[in-house]
């Protein structure tokens, strides 16, 4: 048997005879009894909802102080591993500084025999 949704008094409109034993249905009707279980439902629903909703962000706050100390820690191995790198090359360059002293001190010495040589020649040459 076909529920006549449409309103009560289609069957005037349209010539027809109404269905027997049908009516006009709008809505279930609720009684506050249940309509206070519905409530109570949604409610029950909703809190369940947040409780999920809680949850993850709890679980998401979690994640992001591991990730955070994580990318802490990383960082801070990062760094020291760039200072003692910042150190070797330091050191290398301090060593050759002073290798770059040394061969100017020597330069500088060769240039001095030379020209004591080159007096020397002259020296002897002009006594000649």
């Amino acid at each position: 048997m076909p529920l006549h949704l449409t309103g009560p008094h289609q069957h005037q409109r349209e010539g027809t005879t109404p269905p027997a034993n049908t009516h006009h249905v709008t809505r279930p009707c609720i009684t506050p009894s249940r309509h206070h279980y519905l409530r109570r439902l949604r409610a029950a629903n909703v809190e369940a909802e947040l409780r999920r909703v809680r949850d993850d962000v709890a679980h998401l706050e979690q994640r992001l102080a591991g990730l955070t100390k994580a990318n802490t820690d990383q960082a801070t191995e990062i760094s020291s591993g760039l200072l003692e790198q910042l150190r070797a090359a330091t050191a290398k360059y301090d060593t050759l500084r002073q290798q770059l002293v040394l061969w100017q001190l020597h330069v500088q010495s060769v240039n001095n025999s030379g020209a004591a040589l080159a007096q020397a020649l002259n020296n002897a040459l002009s006594s000649s």
